[in-house]
C-alpha cells in the first residue's frame, strides 16, 4: 500500500490495475483488523510501514477508530476491486460488500440499514445458492456459484497446502475442535439430518489410546466439512451467510420485519428439506435466525462472533452442558476479549 502508488508504469492506470491491487490489499487489511477488533477490542492501528522506533511502538486505537478504518478500506475495495476474477480466492467487489455487511452487523451499535444495503449489493453480484448442501464441501465443487470468498488450496505439499483436515478428522490421535454434545443435540432436535451428516460424522475410535470426557469412543464425532480424502478448499464467505444476514437486518429494522425475513430463512431451510421457520414475531425470528446460522454455518468460523455481536455469549456459554448434563462454563463479560500477551506488552510499553 505504501509502494504501489509510486510505481512508474502508466499501463497500471490505463487498466485500473493500480487501484485493483490497492483494493485487494486494503480489503485484506480490513479483514485482518475485523478479527483483531472482535478478539482483542482496542488494538494498535498500523497503516504505514513504520519509519522509526516510535512508530514501531504505537498505542492502542479505540474500537471506533479501528472500525472506521475497516469501513474506509472496504468502501475503497468495493469501488475499485475487480467485478469478477478467475477464482473465488481473489477479492472482488462482491467480497468487499459481503465483508462490509458483516462489519456493520458487528459494530458496537449495529447499523442494520447499512447491513441491508451491503447484503443487497452482494446479492446483486451474481451469486446463487448451490443445489446440494453436502456438495458444497466436495472438491469437485470448488469455486461454485454460492462461494463468495474461498481459500484456494493445492493439496498436501503445495505452496498453499491444506493441512486442516488432518488435524480435525480421522483416527490416530485425539483431534482438535471436536463437535460438542450441545451442537449435536440441536441438530437432532431440529430434525436436521442433511446438515448434521454433512457437518459431522461418527467413527469407532475404541482402539485409540486417548480418552474423552464428553464422548464415548465407540461413536466419536469428527468434523465432516473439511474432508481428508480430497483436500478441498475452505470458505471464508458463502451466499447462505449473506442471505441470513439480510434476514437479520430486515427483522431488526422494524417490528414487522420478521415477515420479510421469513422467506429468506425458509429458502435456506428448504435446501435441506426442512419446513419453514415457525417464528411469528421479531423476538422469535431473532432466535430462529441465530439458530439457523449455527446449523447452516457450523465449523465455518461464525458462531463465537455471532454470540459476541448479538450480546448472547455469556448467557449461551453459561447454559452449555455436556452429554451427562454437567454445566461446562462459568464466564462473565470480562472473558469476552482476549488479553494482550505479556510478550507484546514488553515489546511495546504503549500497549
Amino acid at each position: 500500500m505504501d509502494n504501489v502508488p509510486g510505481i512508474e508504469d502508466p499501463t497500471l492506470d490505463e487498466s485500473d490495475r493500480r487501484n485493483q491491487i490497492l483494493a485487494e490489499a486494503r480489503a485484506i487489511r480490513a479483514y485482518s483488523y475485523f478479527h483483531l477488533v472482535r478478539l482483542w477490542g482496542s488494538v494498535p492501528l498500523v497503516l504505514n510501514v513504520p519509519a522509526n522506533i516510535n512508530e514501531m511502538q504505537p498505542p492502542r486505537a479505540s474500537v471506533d477508530e479501528v472500525y472506521a478504518q475497516i469501513i474506509e478500506d472496504l468502501e475503497f475495495a468495493a469501488a475499485n476491486a475487480r467485478t469478477t476474477a478467475p477464482n473465488k480466492g481473489i477479492i472482488t467487489q462482491g467480497v468487499a460488500h459481503a465483508i462490509l455487511a458483516q462489519v456493520y452487523a458487528a459494530l458496537p451499535t449495529p447499523n442494520w440499514a447499512k447491513v441491508l444495503e451491503e447484503t443487497n449489493a452482494t446479492l446483486a453480484s451474481g451469486y446463487s445458492l448451490f443445489g446440494s448442501y453436502d456438495g458444497l464441501f466436495e472438491k469437485a465443487n470448488e469455486n461454485n456459484s454460492e462461494s463468495i470468498w474461498e481459500m484456494q488450496y493445492d493439496g498436501w505439499g503445495g505452496a498453499h497446502g491444506n493441512w486442516m483436515p488432518s488435524v480435525i478428522v480421522g483416527t490416530g490421535w485425539k483431534r482438535f475442535n471436536t463437535p460438542s454434545n450441545d451442537l449435536v443435540k440441536v441438530f437432532d432436535a431440529e430434525g436436521d439430518e442433511i446438515r448434521k451428516n454433512s457437518s459431522i460424522y461418527f467413527l469407532d475410535a475404541s482402539t485409540e489410546l486417548w480418552s474423552d470426557a464428553f464422548w464415548t469412543k465407540d461413536s466419536y464425532p469428527y468434523i465432516n466439512k473439511y474432508r481428508s480424502d480430497d483436500q478441498a478448499n475452505a470458505y471464508f464467505i458463502r451466499l447462505a451467510e449473506t442471505i441470513l444476514l439480510k434476514a437479520e437486518a430486515l427483522n431488526e429494522l422494524s417490528a414487522g420485519g420478521w415477515a420479510q425475513a421469513k422467506p429468506l430463512v425458509d429458502q435456506i431451510r428448504g435446501r435441506v428439506n426442512l419446513l419453514g421457520t415457525t417464528a411469528t414475531n421479531q423476538v422469535t425470528m431473532r432466535a430462529a435466525i441465530l439458530k439457523e446460522r449455527r446449523l447452516e454455518l457450523a465449523f465455518e468460523g461464525y458462531r463465537w462472533f455471532d454470540l459476541l455481536r448479538t450480546k448472547t455469549a455469556v448467557e449461551t456459554m453459561n447454559a452449555v452442558i455436556d452429554g451427562a448434563g454437567n454445566k461446562l462454563y462459568t464466564i462473565s463479560e470480562a472473558d469476552l476479549l482476549w488479553p494482550i500477551p505479556q510478550t507484546e506488552v514488553d515489546r511495546n510499553p504503549n500497549l
